[in-house]
């Protein structure tokens, strides 16, 4: 039987859905089927800002938790990233992948702080930092509010939607990601009220495995992967 060949494609070649304030609505159900038939996921955040980095790599976990919960309360998320992956083996050397990636540009409603280093490393990667302030999804921290009749929570209802999906989720600085996911899109942030056992407990449980994954010439190594919220 003849093989089909394998075709390499950078990331810049793989389709990215932008999502703002003037397509979530249109683009919706898109994004929450190819999460219901995705195989994992995977997730990434750009934020203003995460605080002192020089004290994001503490011995202690517990005291890692605590600067970065301070950090995630302090600043907002400008960048929600969702990747897709349904894989389907084709024969017993070849395993079929399908990709669908979002993008949602959002802006916290409340008060947040901005790290110009933070700022400048956007720039520098093509961010269009005007586009979170003009068209930017908007969500706020917290419980619900009478504004919720104005515009829907869409960053809120995507992290519950991942949430009960209960897949594979693949994440890198998955500690930082999973803490501000919390901060900003969780109405009780519940992992925010454990005490000091109890919460280093529950991220160490959810962060539950190293993933690698190495094939169809796609490699992916040290990325945190936990099975469900």
């Amino acid at each position: 039987m003849n093989q089909s060949p394998i075709k390499e494609v950078t990331i810049e070649q793989i389709p990215l859905t932008e999502l703002d304030s003037t397509n979530i609505q249109h683009e919706w159900h898109l994004l929450k089927e190819s999460i219901k038939n995705s195989t994992f996921i995977a997730l990434d955040l750009e934020m203003t800002g995460i605080g002192n980095r020089e004290k994001l790599n503490h011995p202690s976990i517990d005291e890692r938790y605590k600067i970065i919960k301070k950090a995630a309360s302090e600043y907002g998320v400008f960048s929600f990233g969702i990747s897709c992956f349904k894989m389907s083996r084709k024969c017993d050397d070849q395993v079929f992948v399908q990709n669908k990636s979002f993008n949602l540009s959002v802006l916290c409603s409340d008060h947040f702080m901005v790290d110009p280093e933070s700022i400048q490393f956007l720039i520098s990667n093509n961010h269009d930092i005007g586009l979170n302030f003009s068209k930017g999804i908007k969500y706020y921290k917290g419980n619900d509010r009478n504004i919720d009749q104005i515009y829907p929570q869409y960053p809120r209802e995507l992290f519950n939607y991942i949430s009960s999906s209960r897949k594979p989720i693949v994440l890198h600085n998955g500690f930082i990601d999973i803490i501000f996911l919390y901060q900003n899109y969780d109405v009780n942030k519940s992992v925010m009220k454990y005490n000091r056992f109890s919460r280093t407990r529950y991220i160490i449980e959810k962060l539950s495995w190293i993933l690698w994954i190495n094939l169809i010439n796609i490699s992916v190594i040290s990325f945190i992967v936990f099975n469900s919220f």
